[in-house]
């Protein structure tokens, strides 16, 4: 016989329970970003319409789906080309790129979008603004304060110091901010030899392949919060002037780090001092 006096208030709860748990998949799929596949006429579009963030013009591409592999020849014969075309234009104000929530697919060849210039001992070259001149000409106060180290035997110290006169270096430099937080790489990365004078942020990334920012320079912010290294990532050789943010990197295979860090630190404390 049913029982009348069983508590309506826990038949209530049992039913709350299980509702909640079969809407659960629900919110699962809720949360997951819809990515818009990339197009080579969609590219064009947000390069022709940049958006503001935090002050600066930025090329939007978030939770985008970019495919680079060669099969997708269209894309990737030009997705390097046209975003040179605003990101390196000199004599106005830096553009940034924002990746943030994207998948992409195939190597990612950023140190391809930085505009690329030769270092001399003379002068930097006149393309920059009067503050980017600045920020370059930092450099050679690094190199000058760390003849001690291999900073200095990089092709931008040793161009810089005018210790080879047969030496004219060049380096990719990427003058807006780079934003990929939440960016999946599938295949390499490769921002080796690049010059960044804005903020570089790469909160929760994942890299699936080989990540390589080797001799690159940080004039801004670095930022690699929670980001996820599956495949091995090189600094060797880099130099950041500002602070470095590495908490809760997760890695998951022995890497090769080399950012050799007592060199960079030696020279960000000479940095503060002076500053």
């Amino acid at each position: 016989m049913f029982n009348v006096q069983y508590p309506i208030s826990k038949f209530i709860s049992i039913c709350t329970v299980c509702l909640l748990l079969s809407i659960q998949p629900v919110w699962a799929v809720e949360s997951q970003p819809q990515r818009t596949v990339l197009t080579l006429e969609l590219l064009q579009e947000k390069i022709n319409s940049p958006i503001v963030n935090q002050g600066s013009f930025t090329v939007d591409l978030r939770e985008m789906e970019i495919n680079l592999q060669p099969q997708n020849k269209e894309l990737h014969d030009n997705f390097y080309k046209l975003l040179q075309d605003v990101l390196q234009k000199s004599g106005t104000k830096p553009i940034g790129l924002d990746l943030t929530n994207s998948i992409i697919e195939g190597n990612f060849i950023g140190s391809d979008l930085g505009l690329r210039t030769p270092f001399y001992a003379q002068a930097i070259a006149p393309i920059f603004t009067e503050t980017e001149q600045n920020q370059l000409e930092l450099l050679r106060e690094v190199c000058l304060q760390s003849l001690a180290y291999s900073v200095p035997n990089s092709k931008d110290c040793r161009s810089l110091l005018g210790k080879d006169s047969t030496t004219s270096a060049q380096i990719s430099v990427f003058r807006g901010s780079l934003i990929f937080n939440q960016t999946v790489f599938k295949g390499k990365v490769e921002f080796n030899n690049t010059f960044f004078l804005q903020p570089v942020e790469g909160s929760g990334a994942i890299f699936y392949q080989p990540t390589n920012f080797k001799q690159s320079r940080f004039g801004r912010r670095v930022s690699f919060i929670n980001a996820n290294f599956r495949s091995e990532l090189d600094f060797q050789g880099s130099v950041f002037f500002r602070k470095l943010i590495f908490r809760k990197l997760i890695l998951l295979k022995i890497l090769i780090l080399k950012i050799q860090l007592l060199k960079i630190l030696l020279i960000l404390v000479m940095l503060i001092f002076k500053s």
